[in-house]
């Protein structure tokens, strides 16, 4: 047997028990809380809640539990005898300290399929007091704990912290442990005890998804939840739009038409078709695509409106396909309808794209606004990751290009390109279109990349051409490789190396 311990205060807490003529009582109590799970996709949970009986073993447990002033000097009792969850012993405070309260709570997986999991605790906490009132034992073994954060549930002042399951829990599997014992320190008086009321409320929450298609569980739980924060938590009289999972290019098209700010759609399986995202004034969508392969392509809809409170951010979606019938995975408007161009606050995060002579990210007609790439990866299939025409700030972050070319920025203006991986057949980075009149005083930056060319073509590594005349480009910490490395034929264009 292992021992865990893990004993947190409070800081500048007080816990509040309500008085009586006999002194100060209170009674724990976790009856607001009805439901215990939240589950997404095709998992279940259970969450357990158990304190030791007579005999040291575990049984459920048990409401209305008076919580009095600790007596006793706080200690932690000697191996053997701690509380044993799955075998394992877990540090408890010593029996010379009196009035503890078990309250261990563990989460079984009793679904069929691996979970992410993590437990969401509120403590009822009605002041701010610098004595440390409040002790709080926990045991986050394989866990990641948040700090404990103020918080307003119902109108009255609670403080809590997130446990998440580092690793996914397999079916009938059971967690270790994340609250293990609570207490009142032995300083509390009638005077800190009167602001409780008649109940210690003590709120205890587990939320699970599906752990096939991600790469982490904080990455599946926010995906599947919301990150949760003091405007975001499982006690809110009206919580964001839950997540919806799609299963089809059909139910893909219906949500994205359906969606309302803050919208999270869940892909819940790899897909086949073409969609539309038509952006709306006030409306930020996300697609999480949990790992899963989407073949086909998806269009931004920018209503030829230039909407600037709009957004739309595809997350961990691998792009993959023998071909499409469009040149690009992620097209900002249509080729050849200009009631579609405009697109605003594109993100595309953590994808991959896999389809052959095809463009990551691609726009059209020009007059988009804030276009970001982050994370994503490019394999020797495709053409390019990007290639943009006349897009307001741009950032590409962070991505590794395999494919036949790199990023066309054309004449896209304030431009950044950091921390990429280029290895390119043709260009790595080219600037400017080669016609098309004088060219405005652009601002391009790259940093902190390595990029490489075989200039298979003849292409230089970084390209400067045409309207790219005026235009000034930053080169900062960043390896170039290739013959020749960089061409400029842009009038008045200059390169800061």
């Amino acid at each position: 047997m292992k021992i865990s311990r893990k004993w947190i205060l409070v800081a500048a807490l007080v816990l509040s028990v309500a008085m009586a003529s006999s002194g100060t009582i209170a009674y724990l109590s976790d009856e607001a809380s009805a439901v215990n799970v939240m589950t997404l996709g095709s998992v279940k949970i259970e969450q357990i809640e158990q304190e030791r009986g007579e005999d040291g073993k575990l049984v459920d447990f048990s409401q209305g539990k008076p919580a009095l002033p600790a007596v006793g000097p706080i200690a932690w009792a000697d191996a053997g005898k701690g509380a044993i969850v799955n075998g394992t012993e877990y540090l408890v405070f010593t029996e010379d300290l009196k009035n503890v309260i078990d309250k261990i709570v563990t989460v079984k997986n009793t679904g069929k399929s691996d979970a992410f999991v993590r437990t969401i605790i509120a403590i009822e906490a009605p002041d701010y007091d610098p004595n440390n009132l409040i002790h709080v034992n926990v045991s986050p073994d394989g866990l990641t704990q948040t700090s404990w954060t103020p918080v307003d549930i119902d109108g009255v002042n609670y403080v809590y912290s997130v446990f998440t399951y580092d690793e996914a829990l397999a079916p009938n599997e059971i967690s270790t442990p994340s609250l293990m014992q609570l207490f009142l320190d032995s300083d509390a008086d009638n005077e800190d005890c009167a602001k409780f009321g008649d109940t210690w409320e003590v709120l205890v929450l587990s939320q699970a998804v599906q752990a096939d298609g991600f790469s982490d569980a904080a990455t599946a739980l926010d995906a599947a939840f919301g990150k949760i924060t003091a405007d975001n938590h499982p006690w809110m009289d009206n919580p964001p739009t839950k997540p919806v999972t799609v299963y089809t290019a059909a139910e893909l098209q219906k949500a994205l038409d359906d969606a309302t700010d803050g919208a999270i759609i869940l892909l819940g399986d790899d897909i086949e078709g073409d969609v539309t995202a038509t952006q709306k004034p006030d409306v930020k969508v996300t697609l999480e695509g949990c790992g899963y392969t989407f073949d086909g392509f998806l269009t931004v809809d920018g209503k030829s409106a230039t909407i600037l409170t709009a957004g739309l951010t595809v997350k961990n979606v691998n792009f993959k396909a023998d071909s499409i019938s469009a040149d690009a995975c992620i097209n900002l408007g249509e080729e050849g309808n200009n009631n579609t161009r405009y697109t605003c606050n594109v993100t595309v995060e953590n994808c991959t794209f896999d389809v052959p002579g095809a463009v990551g990210v691609k726009s059209y007609t020009g007059g988009d606004k804030n276009l970001k790439i982050i994370g994503c990866t490019v394999t020797e299939n495709a053409h390019s990751l990007v290639q943009a025409k006349g897009i307001d700030g741009i950032l590409v972050e962070n991505c590794t290009v395999k494919s036949k070319n790199g990023l066309n920025f054309n004449n896209s203006d304030n431009v950044e390109v950091i921390g990429c991986e280029v290895d390119v057949k043709g260009y790595a980075v080219r600037f400017g279109e080669s016609s098309g009149g004088v060219g405005a005083a652009e601002t391009y930056l790259i940093k902190d990349c390595a990029l490489k060319s075989a200039n298979a073509d003849g292409d230089a590594t970084i390209i400067l051409r045409g309207t790219a005349d005026n235009s000034t480009l930053t080169i900062v910490n960043t390896t170039i490789v290739g013959t020749p490395d960089i061409t400029n034929t842009a009038t008045g264009a200059t390169v800061i190396k």
